[in-house]
């Protein structure tokens, strides 16, 4: 990239799936994206041993909002089909049966359902709202007060894809609201339930 800093780079700093898919989280340093440091995730597909989808996931927040703006594709020029299509639901049958299983209570803005689905020790982290959660008591209290206002509760939300292995991964969504798509990652311990 000819305008990147010659000293910038992009790190991989945490991998959850296996080798036919994954979410891929990443530290961006200053000046790659903007005046600040920018933590990403990636949802990827491999197939045969190649990367056959990559799509990046980020707040724009320490961006700004005149900076994110100049940069916004005008919504009708913005893609709705981001290929998901191409790769097939390759994720292992325990992270997709946890990814539907949230997806549901949420959609159902339960969040004491939502709640029941995470390890006692878990951390509810969201990334863009710079929260952090403890405990499925904590969790589904959250949950269940702000269903209102959260992009991924409601009518209209649902799973768009998943990737992962049985211990972690996350799933795509799409809702119908102003935020109409975003990312869920999941780190589960070896009975199935979210850990973080």
């Amino acid at each position: 990239m000819p305008r990147w800093p010659k000293d910038g780079t992009s790190s991989p700093v945490r991998i959850l799936g296996d080798a036919t898919s994954a979410v891929v989280f990443f530290t961006n340093t200053t000046g790659l994206f903007g005046p600040s440091e920018m933590r990403a995730a990636g949802v990827v597909n491999f197939q045969r041993g190649k990367i056959a989808r990559w799509v990046d996931y980020w707040g724009g927040r320490h961006f700004g909002t005149d900076n994110l703006d100049a940069e916004r594709l005008p919504a009708d020029q913005f893609p709705t089909d981001w290929m998901e299509s191409t790769v097939g639901e390759t994720a292992s049958p325990v992270i997709r049966k946890v990814s539907e299983q949230l997806s549901a209570a949420l959609q159902a803005g339960e969040g004491e359902r939502a709640a029941a689905l995470f390890a006692s020790d878990a951390v509810f982290e969201d990334m863009t709202a710079h929260l952090q959660i403890l405990g499925p008591r904590s969790i589904g209290a959250y949950l269940t007060t702000a269903s209102d206002v959260l992009p991924y509760t409601g009518k209209g939300t649902r799973v768009r894809h998943v990737v992962g292995s049985a211990r972690g991964g996350g799933y795509e969504w799409a809702a119908a609201g102003p935020v109409p798509r975003g990312l869920h990652t999941l780190e589960l311990d070896a009975q199935g339930r979210i850990e973080q």
